[in-house]
C-alpha cells in the first residue's frame, strides 16, 4: 500500500478530476483503507467543486490553492508518532528493551 505522505499529488489531481485512469484506481483504492486520505479527497474535491463556482477566478487556481493548503500542512504537521520515520531510533529502543529484559531474567533466575 503506498504511504499517505507519497499520496499528496495523487490526491490533488483526483479532487481537481484531472488524474489519468491508472492514477484513480490507485487513489480509490487507498482511500478505501485510510480514513485520513478518504477525508482530505473530501475535502479537496469539496473546495474544488466551490472553487470552479467562483467565476471571477482565472482557470487553475483551484489547484494552486490545493497545492498551497498541502504544502501548508506539511510545514505544519508534525508526525514524530510515525515510528518509520525514526528506524533507528526504534531499532534502538527495541535493542535496549530486550537487553534490559534479558538482566532481569538472569537476576530473577539467579545467574
Amino acid at each position: 500500500m503506498i504511504r499517505c505522505s507519497d499520496m499528496d499529488v495523487l490526491l490533488s489531481d483526483y479532487a481537481d478530476g484531472i488524474a489519468d485512469a491508472r492514477t484513480r484506481r490507485i487513489v480509490e483504492r487507498h482511500v478505501q483503507l485510510c480514513h485520513r486520505c478518504r477525508q482530505r479527497v473530501q475535502q479537496d474535491a469539496e473546495l474544488a467543486q466551490q472553487l470552479r463556482r467562483l467565476s471571477l477566478l482565472p482557470a487553475g487556481v483551484a489547484s494552486r490553492v490545493g497545492r498551497f493548503r498541502r504544502r501548508l500542512e506539511k510545514e505544519t504537521e508534525r508526525e514524530w508518532w510515525r515510528l518509520e520515520q525514526y528506524p533507528f531510533y526504534v531499532s534502538a529502543l527495541i535493542a535496549t528493551l530486550l537487553v534490559v529484559i534479558s538482566l532481569l531474567v538472569l537476576l530473577y533466575v539467579g545467574l
